[in-house]
């Protein structure tokens, strides 16, 4: 294929993240679905989005090994797709990889714990209170227990919103 009917073909594209995958799969041999999500700062669900816009294009191929599918770029356009690179099209020029996976991996994995994790401790509080064995009337162990859970809801939505 020549580099004029690639050239064209991209200018379909147009699009960083999937020139991005594109150019990640061309600097490795395969890469799977995590891979890819994680060198392009994306979530798994955009690459994989973009990964089967690529192989209806003809574009990317792939094969499953071990219940994992491992993604490559189809032979008929490797070699143009490295040549490109070596040139520089600025369109894969451009196009930043994330070099930062720690901070991917700290926004979809620990900011979730960290807007449950008050709610669940302010429960746990109102539930404690409520079954503490002193002598309190049950009146005030429902107010004690809704109290803290009215919190611990507020607390939720307020996290939430914020993260």
């Amino acid at each position: 294929m020549s580099s004029e009917e690639l050239e064209k073909l991209l200018e379909k594209i147009k699009d960083s993240t999937k020139l991005a995958i594109l150019r990640k799969l061309c600097e490795v041999d395969e890469a799977s679905l995590d891979d890819l999500a994680e060198a392009t700062g994306k979530h798994r669900t955009t690459i994989f989005r973009h990964l089967t816009y690529l192989c209806s294009l003809g574009l990317v191929e792939y094969r499953t090994c071990d219940h994992r599918k491992l993604y490559r770029i189809s032979d008929k356009y490797r070699e143009a797709l490295k040549e490109l690179l070596r040139r520089e099209i600025p369109e894969f020029r451009d196009i930043e990889i994330s070099k930062y996976p720690l901070l991917h991996k700290f926004k979809f994995k620990v900011l979730p714990i960290l807007v449950v994790l008050p709610p669940i401790i302010l429960a746990a509080i109102g539930v404690a209170g409520f079954l503490v064995p002193r002598p309190v009337s049950f009146l005030a162990r429902i107010l004690w227990l809704t109290i803290f859970l009215l919190l611990a809801y507020l607390a939720f939505k307020i996290t939430k919103k914020f993260l």
